[in-house]
């Protein structure tokens, strides 16, 4: 039995939005201030993921892809690197880096 084309359309279009959703990650330091160019890494990481970087305000975009990121690690030079963080629990998801020690 053939699938009816408007099922199949319907089916691909919701997969299709449910693979391209986006995750908001907010880095910040201990003071609040948002930090520019630390660098998320996705897990599980795919092999033709774009290196992801914050933005001026502290926010990067996480773009959902195959497999599923389930969650991240930012790191940036200066600062100790965050926990595992998981992209489901908030949306910002907001990181805190601590500054290294002099």
């Amino acid at each position: 039995m053939r699938t009816p084309i408007l099922l199949r359309t319907t089916l691909t279009c919701l997969a299709f939005q449910a693979c391209h959703s986006v995750s908001v990650v907010h880095v910040s330091d201990t003071r609040g201030n948002p930090i520019q160019g630390a660098v998320i890494h996705t897990m599980p990481a795919s092999m033709d993921s774009p290196e992801i970087r914050t933005d001026g305000d502290g926010f990067a975009e996480v773009p959902e892809s195959i497999p599923p990121v389930d969650w991240v690690q930012v790191s940036k030079e200066g600062y100790l690197e965050s926990d595992q963080k998981t992209l489901t629990v908030e949306n910002p998801l907001r990181v805190t880096l601590e500054p290294l020690e002099p």
